[in-house]
């Protein structure tokens, strides 16, 4: 058997193998594969879960995705592909300075960005939902320009398994 790719991802290394059904060889590699049967969703993941994608970075007041952004979010894309029953939710955030509209509109676009980026990786569109949250949902305090860039970030929640 031999793998093809190994990506650390939701903080757990996914293989995908050229063999996917021979499960066993892979499994020294990482121990939280959820069944022989389908060795892609892995056992810590679950319905719910919010996973912050730390690599995806926009310029100021922009949605259009960079190349550093793209690399990362084929990792996301290659999961998905491989696990076609996950669905989620790419949620986009922003800091408390512009008024609610702004923040409102704005995060929405970045969520949609990301939602369409992985659309053109071959991911169902029904298994993606875009939301933007605006600044409805800090995560640290504003009161820095540390706390105001950490909140400019794009989630992944899983709704389905």
């Amino acid at each position: 058997m031999k793998i093809t790719t190994i990506s650390f991802l939701f903080g757990l290394f996914l293989c995908t193998t050229s063999q996917a059904l021979d499960i066993n060889s892979v499994q020294g590699l990482h121990s939280n594969f959820d069944n022989p049967s389908n060795p892609w969703v892995l056992e810590k993941l679950y319905v719910g879960q919010i996973i912050e994608l730390n690599e995806i970075e926009f310029e100021m007041d922009q949605a259009s995705l960079n190349d550093s952004s793209k690399k990362s979010l084929s990792t996301l894309g290659e999961f998905l592909i491989a696990n076609k029953s996950v669905k989620i939710e790419i949620g986009g955030h922003t800091s408390s300075i512009p008024s609610h509209e702004y923040c409102d509109k704005l995060s929405n676009d970045r969520a949609q960005s990301v939602r369409d980026y992985l659309i053109s990786l071959g991911i169902s569109p029904e298994n993606i939902v875009a939301k933007g949250y605006g600044k409805r949902a800090p995560k640290y305090s504003n009161h820095s320009s540390f706390g105001r860039k950490s909140n400019q970030r794009v989630n992944v929640t899983i709704l389905a398994l």
